[in-house]
Order: structure tokens, then C-alpha cells, then sequence
């Protein structure tokens, strides 16, 4: 889907919908909340080499790491194709836009539940727009190339949504910084994060490729 809505407003269109960018959003939200769960349960120690002397206990704790490499590695590259066809329907679809800016991700755990398709019951939901900020503020990636390629793309994507030199988007920007920062810091922490997001931003706009 990433090749067809590139520079292709006619698919664009007939993708863009509420509940598409609500699955894309909310696959952005899982990745990153699965990738701080487990973080908070890794051993940051150093691992030495295979031994022939180890247990196997030890073998199974070397063999799960890689897997947990290897899983990461598949965060980052659902991320990437994520955010790649965000910005492609963002920018081609003519109410990609406003639609992203409205767009709200529900709990996974609740939806299609009994309780769920009777009233809703997700207290927790957070829009669109402010997982992309906070995918800004917490990349999934333990690598810094990783973790900065993915702050870069959400900037593009961002830049897309508004206009920086609106006086109400940059509110509405800076709201979603502090709502990441509830649970996370101070005042000075969040003025800090999101004067580090509009000059981020500002390069991304001018890094911008042309039109074809």
C-alpha cells in the first residue's frame, strides 16, 4: 500500500479512512508500548559468548535474546512502513489531514468485547495526533540511528499535519507535548521537548524532497 499511495491521489483517497488510520495509529501505539514493557524486563548487563562449559538454562537466556533482537528489528521496520503510509495518505488525500487530527486510538484489550459493543469503555483513549508525539518523544529503537530516523519521520509527517507558524496547530502541538509529559517530567522538561520537536520539525521542511 506504501507503493500505491505514493504520489497517487486516487488511491490515497480511496484508502483514507477513520478506521485505517486508527489501525495504523494504534499499531504505532502498540509497538511503542510493547517496546517499553519489555525494555523495563531486560537485563542490561553484557551477555559474554557461548562457553562450552555453560548450562543450558544459560543457552536458553542467550537463544531468547536473540529472538528479542530479532523482534526488534521487526518493530522498527512495522514502524517505518507505518509511518511511510501515514505521510502518503496525508499528504495525497484531501481530508487526510483533519481526519489524523481526529482520529482516536481505543484500547485493543476492549474492542470487540461484550462491553465494548455495548457502550464504550476505553477511559484511557488517546488521539492520533498525540501518538505521534509521543513516537517523537519515545522511539521503539535501542539503536540512536534507529531512534533518530524515526523522530525524523514522524517530523515529516507532522510537518504534513500543520502549519508551524500557526498560532492554534502550535498549541494544539504542544498540548500533546505536555499530555505525553504528565506521567513523565516537568514543565521545564516539556518546554525543552517541544522546542527540540519545532526545530526538528523546521529541518524536516527544509530536508523535504520535491515533487516529482
Amino acid at each position: 500500500m506504501v507503493n500505491v499511495t505514493n504520489h497517487n491521489e486516487a488511491w490515497a483517497n480511496l484508502l483514507t479512512t477513520p478506521i485505517l488510520l486508527q489501525t495504523l495509529c494504534g499499531t504505532l501505539n502498540l509497538c511503542r508500548q510493547g517496546y517499553q514493557k519489555f525494555m523495563s524486563k531486560v537485563d542490561p548487563s553484557p551477555q559474554p559468548l557461548h562457553t562450552a562449559s555453560e548450562s543450558p538454562v544459560e543457552k536458553d537466556k542467550k537463544t531468547s535474546e536473540g529472538f528479542n533482537r530479532v523482534a526488534q528489528e521487526i518493530v522498527f521496520d512495522l514502524i517505518c512502513v507505518t509511518l511511510g503510509l501515514l505521510a502518503n495518505l496525508v499528504e495525497q488525500c484531501s481530508n487526510g489531514k483533519q481526519l489524523i487530527r481526529t482520529v482516536f486510538i481505543h484500547d485493543f484489550r476492549l474492542v470487540l468485547t461484550r462491553k465494548c459493543c455495548i457502550k464504550c469503555q476505553c477511559g484511557n483513549s488517546v488521539s492520533a495526533f498525540e501518538e505521534l508525539v509521543g513516537l517523537y518523544l519515545y522511539p521503539p529503537c535501542k539503536a540512536p540511528a534507529e531512534a533518530d530516523f524515526v523522530r525524523t519521520s514522524v517530523c515529516l509527517l507532522l510537518n504534513i499535519c500543520i502549519n508551524i507558524e500557526s498560532e492554534d496547530e502550535v498549541n494544539t502541538l504542544r498540548q500533546a507535548v505536555e499530555s505525553n509529559h504528565n506521567r513523565q517530567g516537568s514543565t521545564h522538561q516539556v518546554a525543552k521537548s517541544m522546542k527540540s520537536l519545532m526545530i526538528d520539525m523546521s529541518n524536516a521542511q527544509e530536508i523535504q524532497p520535491e515533487d516529482e
